[in-house]
């Protein structure tokens, strides 16, 4: 307070008489008060500019990904998607921000899908699942799907991280080994059967031959 009041006396270039000297004081009290509300305000906004510039990197980052990844808020609710997901699903941000995504989802699988999501909201456990995907030509592919929390240094989810990874192909393949094993599983136990027919009949056989050597 004193500093302030001797500053603005100095820069004033007047010296207060006594009857001024509380008037002198409070006007130093406000300037104070203001100049700290100035720097408080200032700092706030270089806060919040180096937030911005993290964030765009961030963003940058997610839209530059290889397949299909998103951003949500700690409640769930779908802030940003990459260009890979409007290139696949054809659909744009009006569209999908929020909990629009639902309509790329087949409707038999959303509900399990929407409360494995919700389970991972409520607890901040890591969600994984794999589950179609309506594309842009309006047919389904398989995906999997991993979302995982971002915390803050007191551990408070501040914000989701998701990604789909495109594994239609995998599936594809993953089927038609299983297939293929199946088929040679009953190909395996059709020769099987077919030996123990060929036994059958060779027994037969011997039989017959013996009862013919009996009688003769």
């Amino acid at each position: 307070m004193l500093g302030a009041l001797t500053l603005v006396q100095a820069e004033s270039g007047r010296s207060y008489r006594e009857d001024e000297v509380p008037f002198a004081a409070e006007f130093a009290r406000l300037a104070a008060i203001a100049v700290d509300n100035a720097r408080l305000f200032e700092g706030q906004i270089e806060a919040r500019a180096r937030a911005e510039a993290s964030e765009e990197t961030f963003r940058t980052f997610i839209d530059n990904l290889p397949g299909l990844a998103w951003t949500a808020l700690a409640d769930g609710h779908i802030d940003f998607y990459n260009r890979g997901w409007y290139e696949y699903t054809g659909t744009t941000f009006e569209e999908m921000e929020g909990w629009g995504w639902e309509k790329v989802h087949d409707p038999e699988l959303l509900p399990k899908v929407t409360a494995r999501w919700k389970h991972s909201i409520e607890t901040g456990e890591p969600f994984e699942m794999e589950f179609p995907l309506v594309g842009a030509n309006k047919l389904p592919r398989w995906f999997l799907t991993r979302v995982n929390p971002l915390r803050d240094r007191t551990g408070k989810i501040v914000r989701w991280f998701g990604t789909n990874t495109d594994i239609d192909d995998i599936r594809s393949a993953r089927a038609l080994a299983e297939e293929m094993a199946r088929q040679s599983h009953d190909t395996a136990r059709e020769i099987g059967e077919l030996r123990r027919q060929k036994e059958r009949a060779e027994q037969r056989v011997a039989q017959l031959e013996a009862e013919l050597a009996t009688r003769g």
